[in-house]
């Protein structure tokens, strides 16, 4: 699906302030933020990233300034906080456009891509100093300023219901995906990265990219496929599994093309999170045309049409089961594989998209 192509002339625009705690190479939230700078590079705008960590090996385009917020010596789980204030003093002095990644008061917009406070009461845990810390932290930011931008509708009710915010200050704008780098495989090139990776051909394959297990739900999966455990193989990328039964299989930590090659390879993806107000996992790997076998409250689902998900209640060991069954059934029957992925979402994934979505929130026509 073609994204928009705006063009902008950036000689009049405002400066775009961005801030997010890293410029790294990091997956999610660090990917997301580079993803937005380089775009808006791209579209002729001045972007200024204010990050308490820089990687220094990252290639930068012209026209994006970084700008280190140290945070000295303070111990790890006060650096937040610490990056928190230095942000909130900063701010005001700023001209131009401001767009948080993280949990800091800025001008404009932030963008809110899961809360603490549904965290915890999704997993049913109790939140100790520093996680209050952490919601106190969030909510000072998410009312100062002027819109918030929420990655599904789950955490849009989130951010109104735990957190006060009016229905009017939240705005739903998906995120995107690399539409470049997750794409359908031909039946050759699916075959090769199977041999590659060492996977059978007669067994049902499962991706499970994660690089936190627990919350992800792991080993409620393989306790619902071990009774499946000769007909199916589950391969683990991202931190180590600890000791798993035969089926299981740890590629270790993967960049992320190799991901791509995972969920192409791959007959099925599978999470059973407990929490998950998105999860582009989901996305990227129908974009590979893989279908989903996902904990039924995964925020993703929102807009992954049906026929490409299995669903299931993972607080339920039988709906795993079923779920597990059923994707089993579909490979036996060759009817497991996504013919047209792009029609299989209700939204356009492309960064080109979704940046003219969130500086039309954040930079409304006078």
């Amino acid at each position: 699906m073609p994204g928009s192509q705006t063009s902008i002339e950036g000689s009049h625009q405002p400066d775009v302030h961005l801030f997010h705690h890293s410029f790294s190479e990091g997956g999610g939230a660090e990917r997301y933020s580079r993803d937005i700078a380089d775009e808006l590079v791209r579209r002729g705008r001045n972007v200024i990233f204010h990050a308490r960590r820089v990687d220094e090996h990252i290639a930068r385009p012209g026209g994006l300034e970084l700008r280190p917020v140290h945070s000295g010596t303070f111990p790890r789980k006060l650096k937040d906080f610490y990056y928190h204030r230095k942000i909130a003093a900063l701010a005001p002095t700023l001209c131009g456009t401001q767009f948080a990644m993280t949990r800091v008061p800025v001008r404009d917009g932030e963008i809110c891509g899961g809360t603490h406070r549904g965290y915890f009461l999704n997993a049913g845990k109790w939140m100790g100093l520093f996680d209050r810390l952490q919601v106190a932290m969030e909510m000072k930011s998410y009312h100062f300023c002027r819109r918030m931008i929420s990655h599904s509708h789950l955490c849009a009710g989130e951010l109104q219901d735990l957190y006060g915010l009016p229905e009017e200050r939240v705005v739903t704008i998906h995120p995107p995906a690399d539409l470049n780098k997750f794409s359908p495989a031909s039946a050759e090139h699916r075959s090769e990265i199977r041999r590659r990776l060492e996977l059978p051909e007669g067994r049902t394959v499962f991706a499970f990219p994660s690089s936190g297990h627990k919350r992800k739900g792991l080993y409620p999966l393989i306790d619902a496929m071990k009774p499946f455990g000769d007909q199916v193989i589950l391969v683990v990328a991202g931190s180590p599994p600890g000791r798993v039964p035969e089926f299981v299989r740890y590629l270790g930590h993967l960049k992320s093309d190799e991901v791509a090659d995972l969920y192409r390879a791959a007959d099925f993806t599978a999470m059973a999170s407990y929490y998950e107000p998105f999860g582009l996992v989901g996305v990227e790997s129908v974009l590979c045309g893989t279908r989903v076998v996902f904990e039924q409250k995964m925020g993703c689902l929102e807009v992954i049409r049906p026929g490409a998900s299995l669903r299931f209640d993972v607080w339920r060991a039988e709906s795993i089961r079923q779920s597990v069954a059923d994707a089993i059934a579909q490979f036996k029957a060759g009817v497991h594989r996504l013919e047209n992925p792009a029609d299989e979402l209700t939204y356009d994934p492309s960064v080109e998209t979704h940046v003219t979505r969130v500086m039309e929130v954040l930079e409304p026509a006078a």
